[in-house]
């Protein structure tokens, strides 16, 4: 097997080292063919790649350091996300919440439930 071509590849080589590809290709939802072009450096490493397999070797050894990193990130975007739901102004993330619908009865719960904060906003001021 050619060594792989960058030192991120090599360590992530390195973490998913005793892990059968097949485990990984499951997990990552990865072919196991890709997984080998890229270690032979045939294949660049996206960002998706990369954290695929990063969330895959984190769920078969939660103490490697690719759980750590895992972890790391998914705490500082959970912090993010949070800061920017704070910062955001409240029609906005009304707006936000009703583009994720998924279909014509969420839509109707949603309008059920804009009406009945309005009916109980106007009991309020009258």
């Amino acid at each position: 097997m050619a060594e792989p071509l960058t030192p991120l590849l090599k360590w992530l080589c390195d973490e998913q080292a005793d892990i059968h590809g097949k485990d990984l290709a499951e997990l990552s939802d990865i072919a196991p063919q890709t997984w080998s072009r890229v270690r032979q450096g045939k294949q660049d490493l996206s960002s998706d790649l990369l954290w695929r397999c990063m969330e895959a070797i984190a769920q078969l050894r939660p103490r490697s350091e690719c759980a750590e990193v895992i972890r790391i990130v998914s705490s500082q975007k959970n912090a993010f996300d949070k800061k920017r739901e704070r910062e955001e102004h409240p029609l906005l993330r009304i707006e936000r919440a009703l583009s994720e619908l998924k279909d014509e009865t969420e839509e109707n719960q949603a309008m059920l439930l804009m009406a009945r904060c309005l009916r109980e906003s106007q009991k309020k001021v009258g």
